[in-house]
């Protein structure tokens, strides 16, 4: 004798809410467990004269956490008669402009620095201590000839042009375990 329909449909039901039940559990365990394991211990990879990492609020982006991380920031307006960038500061590139690191930079002769294959420039012009560079959303900047800078499009990348004009690269998370901070 068949099943009524109505019982089918119960057990679907009751089975598929047993489901979320168990997934929610299993994410708040995860969640709790994340939470905890970290709590009082240093973060890796840091040196000892970094600050303990900031608290960064559920939902920024990495652009909000970048700049929580490594600021204050000074807003500069660099051109090419007067062409300073803040060096040796970390420099964040957003929207046409130029904010430094009050705090924060990566020394040029780090050992994580790699040949840029990503294309995060397009164009290099270098003359003397600073570079005119194009970014890979065709957006003209000035940098210091191995400044460390970041373009606000693309905050997990770490730039620096040598002086050759090689353009050279590291990732924000290798950058935040090589950086020193700047005393002034």
């Amino acid at each position: 004798m068949p099943r009524p329909l109505w019982l089918t449909r119960a057990r679907v039901i009751t089975a598929a809410a047993a489901v979320v039940i168990v997934i929610a559990a299993v994410i708040i365990a995860v969640v709790g467990i994340e939470g905890n394991t970290h709590q009082g211990e240093p973060t890796p990879g840091t040196a000892q004269q970094n600050p303990p990492a900031q608290q960064i609020a559920p939902g920024t982006t990495d652009l909000q956490n970048l700049q929580k991380e490594w600021g204050p920031w000074q807003q500069l307006t660099p051109s090419d008669q007067s062409p300073q960038t803040g060096q040796p500061a970390l420099l964040l590139l957003q929207t046409g402009g130029y904010f430094v690191s009050m705090s924060w930079t990566i020394p040029a002769n780090s050992s994580g620095w790699q040949q840029d294959i990503g294309g995060n420039v397009s164009n290099v012009d270098v003359h003397g201590n600073y570079a005119d560079i194009t970014d890979a959303d065709d957006n003209p900047y000035i940098v210091g000839i191995n400044q460390p800078f970041i373009v606000s499009s693309n905050p997990d990348v770490v730039i620096k042009i040598d002086p050759t004009g090689n353009v050279w690269t590291m990732s924000l998370s290798q950058a935040t375990a090589l950086r020193l901070h700047l005393s002034k």
